[in-house]
């Protein structure tokens, strides 16, 4: 999920370190006891959260991940991450991601989920590949 939103987003993903006397006062709610994820844009923060979901089947415990904005405009950052969350949970969660250091790398494609990581000397290429099932013989 942090790769696809790191692609899709317009600032990728970074890592917000958050203090725990911040946490422990409510004023974040972050995903891990270091902080979580986050991005940007403008004067907008909007990071990544978890809370518990009811619980699996077999009864092991289950999270679902939520976004919290922060800034002016953040409610429509946190709509364009959970949308993203939500589109990679629904048809790219169970894909085979593919990762390539070709010679001349192909432009990206988002339409094809086709993504190239801009590097100075060999960009890499992300691709996520419709799972094929295997069948046994």
């Amino acid at each position: 999920m942090d790769l696809w939103l790191s692609v899709r987003l317009d600032n990728a993903l970074m890592r917000m370190n958050v203090q725990p006397p911040a946490a422990a006062r409510g004023q974040v709610t972050p995903m891990f006891g270091w902080g979580s994820m986050a991005t940007v844009r403008g004067s907008d923060l909007a990071y990544l959260t978890t809370r518990p979901a009811p619980p699996a089947p077999d009864g092991s415990k289950l999270y679902e991940v939520g976004v919290v904005g922060h800034g002016p405009a953040s409610m429509e950052l946190a709509h364009q991450v959970a949308g993203e969350i939500r589109r990679w949970d629904k048809t790219y969660r169970t894909r085979t991601v593919q990762f390539e250091i070709p010679d001349t790398p192909a432009a990206s494609d988002r339409a094809s989920s086709r993504f190239v990581l801009d590097r100075p000397v060999h960009p890499i290429t992300v691709t996520w590949h419709l799972s094929i099932p295997v069948r046994a013989i």
